[in-house]
């Protein structure tokens, strides 16, 4: 896969590396030549120096060939700016860009981009982890409209077989811990106290499991 990805800065150059471990073909641009120094000697994609809403630089990095182009400066607006001329000049399959604004975020996905906000990602996750009498860890998948939870059983539970669990119908039951081992999990097996359960629901209605999930474990107290 030939990728092109705007900005050079720590998530920039991160990625980069990791597209270039896993032997994808990358190109990464920045207007300052001393970002470069974050990708190591051993590097082995090209870099480009200049605005990546130029469009002679985004062609001098071979934009016209890429499969995916990734904008993440430090700026919504040149991410917002390099992702539109990516997807409506060049017409790359695979545009996504990084965005702080929340609001823009939103307005944005609407339009077909494909949108991370770490703002709002950030928030989620510390809203999630503060949240009183919290039976179970989560993070966002697929753009934030699914949330994965990790779920240990409420105690009214243990000894009951899983599909017991007040979970939506839809709810993919994704993975299933036990001592230490994982293993794929079946409706009918049984909880133990110290089980963990991976499960895949939609984030509109992760805050409601959550909540069935407190209530039943404070119900049994």
């Amino acid at each position: 896969m030939r990728v092109v990805i705007l900005g050079c800065g720590r998530v920039g150059s991160e990625l980069c590396k990791m597209l270039c471990a896993d032997g994808h073909e990358v190109t990464i641009i920045d207007w300052s030549a001393a970002a470069f120094k974050r990708l190591g000697e051993g590097f082995t994609g090209q870099m480009i120096v200049g605005a990546g809403i130029d469009s002679e630089v985004l062609e001098r990095a071979g934009i016209r060939e890429a499969d995916a182009f990734i904008s993440c400066t430090n700026g919504d607006n040149t991410n917002i700016m390099a992702a539109l001329i990516a997807r409506e000049e060049f017409h790359v399959p695979h545009v996504v860009i990084r965005i702080y604004d929340p609001l823009r975020t939103a307005i944005y996905r609407d339009t077909g981009l494909n949108t991370i906000c770490p703002t709002l990602l950030g928030a989620t996750h510390i809203y999630q982890m503060i949240q009183p009498g919290e039976a179970l860890s989560s993070h966002l998948v697929d753009e934030g409209t699914h949330t994965m939870l990790e779920i240990t059983p409420p105690a009214q539970y243990v000894g009951q077989k899983i599909r017991m669990l007040p979970l939506p119908d839809d709810a993919l039951l994704a993975g299933f811990i036990r001592a230490g081992s994982a293993s794929t999990p079946l409706p009918d097996t049984r909880l133990e106290a110290q089980d963990r359960l991976i499960v895949l629901v939609r984030t509109d209605v992760a805050d409601g499991v959550r909540i069935a999930l407190r209530a039943t474990d404070a119900d049994s107290g």
